[in-house]
C-alpha cells in the first residue's frame, strides 16, 4: 500500500493537483491490484482498486506512472489515471481517463458502450468514444470522437452466412486467390477443414461497414491454431470490391500461454501490410511473470513502394503484490 501512496504522490506533484493521501490510505478497497514492471525502454507501476461495488454496478480506479531509463530526476515521465464503470446485468460499460507526458501535454479519453441485445446467439451494442490532446508544444488539438454499432453472432444464422459468403467472394475476387466457400442449411465453411469453433462478426460505423470470420483450424488440447479473414468498405467507396481485405493465423500453446501470429492486410490502391510476431513466457508464477517477444512489420507496394522492415525484440518482467 505504501508503494501506492508513492505513486499518488508522483501524480500530485507532476499535475500540481492536491491529493488527500490520508483518504486514499484509509479507503477500504474490496480488491487491490498492484503491478510493476520494466523493459528496455524504462520502468513503471500501476495500482487498480475497486472503489464501489453493490453487486450490480462496479466502479474501479487505476493510477499509473512510468519513467524512461535515460530520464533524469525523480519526477516520472508519464502519469495517468482512469475510472471504469460497469453494469453487471447488462454488460454495459463506461470509462474516462487521462495520461500526462512531461513536456508533451495531456491526452484525455472517454468512452461508453451500451448493450442493446443480449441473447445466447446474438449480441448488439452501440458505443462511443472521445479523445483530445491538451497542451504541449503543439497546443490543444481538435477532439476526435466517433460512435459505432456492432453485431456479434456466435451461431451461423442464414442471413449472416450469406452476407459473409458475399464478403469472402469479394476477397477472392480482389486478391485473385482461389477460396473454396459453401453455404448450406447447417454451417458456413470458409475452407474444407473441420472447425471446432466459429465466430462471425459484422458491423458498421460512421466510416463504413465490414465483416470478419474466425474459425478454429487445429486444437489438440495443448496447441491451437485459429484463422481469421476480414473485409471492409467505406460508405463513399464505389463498386462492389471491398477497400480492405485481410487474413491472420494465430498459434497458441495453452500450458505456457506462449503464442505467435502472422497476418496481412491489403488496402486497395495503397499496397499490403504484412506483420508477424511471437511471445514466449519463460516465467509464470503466482505473483511474477516474464516473457520475451518479437514483432516484424513491412509495407509492400502502393504509391510509396515497398518500405523498410520494422522489427523489434522486447523483454518484459512483471510483479504483482
Amino acid at each position: 500500500m505504501k508503494f501506492f501512496i508513492v505513486i499518488i504522490s508522483f501524480v500530485a506533484y507532476s499535475t500540481a493537483v492536491p491529493v488527500d493521501i490520508a483518504f486514499l490510505e484509509e479507503k477500504q478497497f474490496n480488491e487491490l491490484n498492484t503491478k510493476w514492471g520494466l523493459n528496455q525502454d524504462g520502468y513503471g507501476a500501476s495500482h487498480t482498486g475497486n472503489i464501489y461495488d453493490n453487486g450490480r454496478n462496479v466502479l474501479d480506479g487505476t493510477v499509473s506512472a512510468s519513467k524512461a531509463w535515460h530520464s533524469h530526476g525523480l519526477e516520472p515521465d508519464v502519469v495517468g489515471g482512469r475510472l471504469e464503470f460497469s453494469n453487471k446485468p447488462s454488460g454495459s460499460t463506461a470509462f474516462v481517463g487521462a495520461d500526462r507526458t512531461r513536456g508533451l501535454g495531456t491526452d484525455v479519453n472517454a468512452g461508453v458502450k451500451y448493450n442493446l441485445v443480449q441473447d445466447k446467439n446474438l449480441n448488439v451494442d452501440v458505443s462511443g468514444q472521445y479523445e483530445r490532446h491538451f497542451g504541449g508544444p503543439g497546443g490543444t488539438g481538435k477532439p476526435d470522437a466517433g460512435q459505432s454499432l456492432k453485431l456479434l453472432s456466435n451461431k451461423n444464422i442464414f442471413k449472416i452466412k450469406l452476407f459473409i459468403f458475399v464478403i469472402i467472394s469479394f476477397v477472392a475476387y480482389s486478391t485473385a486467390l482461389p477460396i473454396d466457400g459453401a453455404v448450406d442449411e447447417e454451417e458456413y465453411l470458409l475452407v474444407p477443414v473441420h472447425r471446432e469453433r466459429r465466430q462471425t462478426k459484422w458491423g458498421l460505423n460512421q466510416s463504413g461497414y465490414g465483416a470478419s470470420h474466425t474459425g478454429n483450424i487445429y486444437n489438440n488440447g495443448r496447441n491451437g491454431v485459429t484463422g481469421t479473414v476480414s473485409a471492409s468498405k467505406a460508405w463513399n467507396s464505389h463498386g462492389l470490391k471491398p477497400d480492405v481485405v485481410g487474413g491472420r493465423l494465430d498459434f497458441t500453446n495453452k500450458p505456457t500461454g506462449s503464442g505467435a501470429f502472422i497476418g496481412a492486410d491489403r488496402t486497395r490502391g495503397f499496397g499490403t501490410d504484412v506483420n508477424a510476431g511471437a511471445k514466449y513466457n519463460f516465467l509464470q508464477k503466482k505473483n511474477w511473470s516474464g516473457d520475451v517477444s518479437g514483432q516484424y512489420g513491412r509495407h509492400f507496394g502502393g504509391p510509396g513502394g515497398t518500405g523498410k522492415p520494422n522489427a523489434g525484440v522486447f523483454l518484459n518482467v512483471n510483479g504483482r503484490f
